[in-house]
């Protein structure tokens, strides 16, 4: 079992948005490409499930360049700060591989196989700490994501993320996301954008350090009719859209936290 991140935590479900899921890998359709950004990109390179990496003299810049411009990988994350990497190998439509890499090491290694399509997943990998996330689409209209949050030490996954829209990264390693929370009394829904610091490594209590919800939808008795859709963390900034599903109103909003 994994700990999940509130995203329509059933009822039942602890408070705080920390309940029981076993978070299984389902299908996920067509998605855009991500573009270069923040040691985020798309592009590709072939891997092993367990190597050397080849042509270990090339810098880490290099090296990264070559995985973007290689046409097997459809996601790539990196961090300049531990020269770690991530990417998502497509073997043909039907099925991929997740690999992760250590470039001081020179070495990559398998961490997942999945038989569907790549086309709504992706990768993304802490900027300072030992984690990184797969998410995928499991619906549109609101878009929501499932994420499961592997620890770089022994490639196994601790914990599964639902969200409207991609969790980010800030640029201390803590991990945002923007959920559906379900509070069992008085079996309300509220949309939440919260902070998630991160254990140093997992221990028998989980990954999660410390939980902050820094914005708050209206607490209603059925699905929320309103969501948020983070554009943007930046220095401790928060910008994110406030959708309301009923009238279709969206405004720009920024929280501080």
């Amino acid at each position: 079992m994994l700990l999940a991140l509130a995203g329509c935590t059933e009822p039942g479900g602890l408070n705080d948005g920390l309940g029981m899921t076993p978070a299984p890998i389902s299908a996920g359709e067509e998605a855009e490409k991500p573009a270069v950004e923040n040691g985020h990109s798309s592009g590709g390179a072939a891997g092993a499930p367990e190597q050397e990496v080849q042509g270990s003299n090339a810098s880490f810049a290099d090296q990264m360049k070559t995985l973007t411009n290689t046409g097997t990988v459809k996601s790539l994350s990196y961090s300049r700060l531990t020269q770690k990497y991530v990417y998502i190998k497509t073997a043909d439509s039907s099925s991929f591989e997740v690999y992760f890499g250590d470039y001081q090491a020179k070495t990559e290694k398998l961490v997942i196989k999945h038989t569907y399509s790549a086309k709504e997943s992706s990768v993304s990998l802490s900027p300072t700490g030992p984690y990184f996330i797969v998410t995928r689409v499991t619906s549109r209209n609101p878009d929501r994501y499932k994420s499961d949050l592997y620890y770089t030490g022994d490639l196994k996954p601790y914990a599964a993320l639902s969200t409207f829209g991609e969790p980010k990264w800030d640029e201390n390693g803590r991990l945002i996301g923007s959920t559906e929370y379900f509070d069992k009394h008085p079996n309300t829904y509220q949309s939440r954008i919260s902070v998630v610091s991160l254990k140093a490594a997992p221990d028998q209590e989980g990954v999660f350090d410390q939980t902050v919800t820094v914005v708050k939808g209206p607490a209603t008795s059925r699905k929320t009719g309103v969501i948020f859709n983070m554009t943007k963390v930046d220095k401790n900034m928060i910008y994110y859209q406030e959708l309301n599903l009923n009238t279709k109103r969206i405004e720009n909003k920024q929280e501080l936290y």
